[in-house]
């Protein structure tokens, strides 16, 4: 009849219901497992080999990605009869829609080499 005098004694505490619930044993690998997945994916993709992601060249742009544009365009020995001075011109803009018009590539802006145009590029021509 008379109630246990040490309050810490008694089981049914509101702290149990968090032991008996194990929940809380569940919830620790369902929070670690998500986050990483949410990373991995993301970085994987987007970043394979931990280098940056290729640019997206178009005109005014200049520098060693076009001079590798330049050279590979001038490997088809049609679409491109300029030098592979490093500026994307009006010359290799042409050429470059020239490409994507052959190869019928839509998912890229005319004249701008994105990422399809790349790809399709680079699957048919050797790296310089």
């Amino acid at each position: 009849q008379t109630p246990d005098p040490d309050p810490t004694t008694p089981g049914p505490d509101p702290t149990t219901p968090a032991e008996p619930s194990d929940p809380g044993t569940d919830e620790p690998p369902t929070e670690e497992p998500s986050e990483p997945p949410t990373q991995e994916p993301t970085d994987e993709p987007s970043n394979p080999g931990g280098e940056d992601p290729a640019p997206v060249l178009q005109l005014g742009d200049e520098g060693p990605e076009v001079v590798e544009l330049q050279k590979r365009l001038l490997q088809l020995n049609w679409v491109y009869a300029g030098e592979a001075h490093g500026v994307y011109d009006e010359a290799t803009r042409d050429a470059v829609e020239r490409f994507q018009n052959a190869y019928g590539i839509e998912d890229d802006p005319p004249g701008v080499y994105g990422a399809v145009t790349r790809k399709t590029l680079e699957a048919n021509t050797n790296e310089p």
